[in-house]
């Protein structure tokens, strides 16, 4: 997805999550909004399936 889209959509969706209304709705169903930005994430996302590919092939677990 193009840089541009996702920081459009980054930039929409946090400003949804500032509502009064969406912050109890996520709170009170328990959850809790991280607000973490499209890099960081990405290389969050990365390093989990970094993690994930030398833990699982030795419980017999293939990762395409």
């Amino acid at each position: 997805m193009p840089a541009a889209t996702v920081e459009s959509l980054y930039r929409d969706i946090m400003k949804a999550a500032r509502e009064k209304l969406f912050e109890s709705y996520i709170g009170d169903n328990g959850g809790e909004i991280a607000g973490t930005p499209p890099p960081e994430f990405a290389a969050y996302v990365a390093s989990e399936i970094e993690r994930y590919r030398k833990l699982l092939p030795p419980l017999g677990i293939q990762v395409d």
